[in-house]
């Protein structure tokens, strides 16, 4: 897995935990797809274990880590609802996944995320941004309204995106502490040449 490049608030976040004096053990919210960023925690020695919505996604997941011999513990589930015991992980992390709810959605899960903290326990979570330049470009989809819309993406699928303005999930943390917040702009060639707009969580229960 040397030659994996993993997007660089995942080495950002892996960082960070890395100075906690916490049990290694870490949840992945949306952790499915060809390349389960659990890999990268699973390389540093963490107990890692992942959840997912998606069965395809699951499958695609399992079948990496079997190819790699890693064991990443990972299933069927909802992050609205998740199916583990209150203070289980030392860290839970949700990334380029939650945007995908909606805002009450995104609320519930993070609900869910804390309660599955231990106390001093770390979340770090994304949060699409109203600055990106495809929020609200009626031709890509349908306006459900509170900057939610349903794109179709170019595999011609329906996808919810969702968008913030800036604080505006500062409240889903109200049982928190958000120690680090920042906003980050990068450029994309889908759709359009757009740019992407992020706002990166880090939170402590």
């Amino acid at each position: 897995m040397n030659n994996i490049v993993w997007p660089s608030r995942l080495y950002e976040f892996l960082s960070f935990i890395q100075k906690s004096d916490l049990e290694k053990i870490i949840l992945d919210c949306g952790a499915g797809g060809s390349r389960p960023p659990l890999a990268l925690f699973h390389e540093w020695g963490y107990e890692c274990h992942g959840i997912d919505i998606s069965q395809t996604a699951i499958d695609s997941a399992i079948s990496f880590a079997s190819e790699h011999g890693l064991s990443l513990n990972l299933k069927l589930g909802d992050m609205r609802d998740l199916a583990y015991e209150d203070e289980t992980f030392s860290f839970v992390y949700t990334q380029n996944s939650i945007c995908h709810l909606k805002k009450e959605d995104q609320k519930k899960a993070i609900d869910e995320m804390l309660h599955v903290l231990t106390p001093e326990g770390i979340l770090y979570a994304d949060f699409m941004s109203t600055e990106s330049s495809y929020c609200g470009l009626a031709d890509l989809g349908k306006d459900i309204g509170q900057n939610e819309y349903h794109y179709v993406d170019e595999d011609g699928e329906d996808v919810l995106h969702v968008f913030f303005d800036d604080d505006e999930a500062d409240t889903f943390f109200e049982n928190a502490e958000i120690i680090h917040k920042l906003k980050m702009t990068r450029a994309l060639k889908i759709p359009r040449n757009s740019v992407d707009v992020w706002h990166f969580y880090y939170a402590k229960k």
